[in-house]
Order: structure tokens, then C-alpha cells, then sequence
């Protein structure tokens, strides 16, 4: 009788013991939880931004046009700032950019075309407005009409020679620096920007004329 009671005594010391070793430790409060909280949680769902689907075809058209908007005024930035990280493509790159200081560094007659084409044009109206008040014969002014033309030819006979040793200069240029370059319409890009009045040039120049290259 005693051996039994001293056994049944021993049971729940013994259960009591197991439960002890089995339950799950307290977490040290130096360490934390281990997981966020629900603020945390809460916070990061906020910053969270979604994107909603167009619903329709007119609601797609104008995200895009939207989109559009935005990265022309982002690329309008770009030209007048000179920030190359978000040019157009026409002008992105490290080859276009090398072509431009080509151009910008020249003092060319190029730069002077838009000049003297306005010129032209103003001379030849008033001299329709002279002879219609009769400032001037329609004999003077057929003659003045014909030396403006001449005027008119030489100019592009100039821009002429101008633009083509502008291309021979470039060419070279590119072929030693970028010697694996696959881009095209370099020629069109240089002779456009050599027309340019240079103030009103984009992307801004960099060099100033007669800069080494």
C-alpha cells in the first residue's frame, strides 16, 4: 500500500515536470518579437502605390496621352538643362553627344544661314511694298530681285562646302574615338544642328567655338 501511494504521488510531480520542459520559452524583451507590428504593417501598406487598369479604350488613350505629355515635358527639361540621363533618343547617346561638341566647336557659315535667309526674304517684301507705292520702277526692283538671287545662291554654294568639310571633320572624329558605332543619320544630325543659330541650339551647347575636341 505504500509503494502504490508513493507511485501515484510521483505521477503528476513527474507530468508536472514534462509540461514544464515542453512549454514554449518567454521571448527576452531585449530581442523583441521577431515579426513587424501591425503598425509597422500598416505603414508599408500605405506607401504602397497601385496602378489602376484603364477600364476602357478611352480611359487607356488618355493615360497614354497623359504618359506622353509627361515625358515630352521630361525631355523639353532635359534639352534646355543639357541632362543627358533623359534626353530623346535622337539626341541620346555618347556618339550624338560628340557629334554636337563637333558642331558647336566650328564657326561655320552654317550658323549664319537662317540670318541671311530672313534678310532675303525682308529685302524682297519691301521692295514689293516700294514699287507698289510706286517708290521704285518695276526696272529697279527687277534688278535688286536679281542680285538678291545671286546673293540667295552664293549662300547655299557656301553652306554647301561648309557642310561638307563639317561631315569630313565629324566622320573622322567618330571613327576614332567611337571606332564600332553602328548609328545612323549622324550626316543629317550634324548638318541640321550647323544651321541652328547657335543660342537657339538644343540640347544647350557645351563647348564654345574653337574648342579643342
Amino acid at each position: 500500500m505504500f509503494r502504490r501511494r508513493t507511485t501515484s504521488e510521483k505521477a503528476p510531480a513527474e507530468a508536472g515536470a514534462t509540461t514544464t520542459d515542453d512549454a514554449e520559452p518567454a521571448p527576452d524583451p531585449a530581442q523583441g518579437k521577431g515579426r513587424p507590428t501591425p503598425k509597422r504593417r500598416e505603414a508599408e501598406r500605405r506607401r504602397r502605390t497601385y496602378v489602376q487598369a484603364p477600364q476602357d479604350r478611352k480611359q487607356a488613350a488618355r493615360m497614354m496621352r497623359e504618359r506622353q505629355s509627361s515625358d515630352r515635358q521630361t525631355q523639353s527639361r532635359a534639352l534646355r538643362s543639357g541632362d543627358e540621363t533623359k534626353l530623346p533618343p535622337r539626341d541620346a547617346g555618347p556618339v550624338r553627344r560628340l557629334v554636337r561638341d563637333v558642331v558647336d566647336s566650328r564657326r561655320g557659315v552654317g550658323g549664319y544661314f537662317l540670318f541671311t535667309t530672313l534678310g532675303v526674304l525682308l529685302i524682297q517684301i519691301l521692295l514689293q511694298v516700294a514699287t507698289s507705292r510706286q517708290y521704285l520702277t518695276p526696272a529697279a526692283s527687277a534688278q535688286v530681285q536679281v542680285v538678291l538671287m545671286y546673293v540667295w545662291y552664293a549662300l547655299i554654294a557656301l553652306v554647301a562646302v561648309d557642310s561638307y568639310f563639317l561631315v569630313r571633320r565629324m566622320n573622322r572624329i567618330v571613327r576614332e574615338r567611337h571606332p564600332d558605332h553602328t548609328e545612323r543619320g549622324l550626316t543629317m544630325y550634324a548638318v541640321m544642328r550647323s544651321l541652328q543659330i547657335r543660342r537657339l541650339r538644343l540640347p544647350k551647347p557645351k563647348v564654345g567655338p574653337g574648342a579643342e575636341i
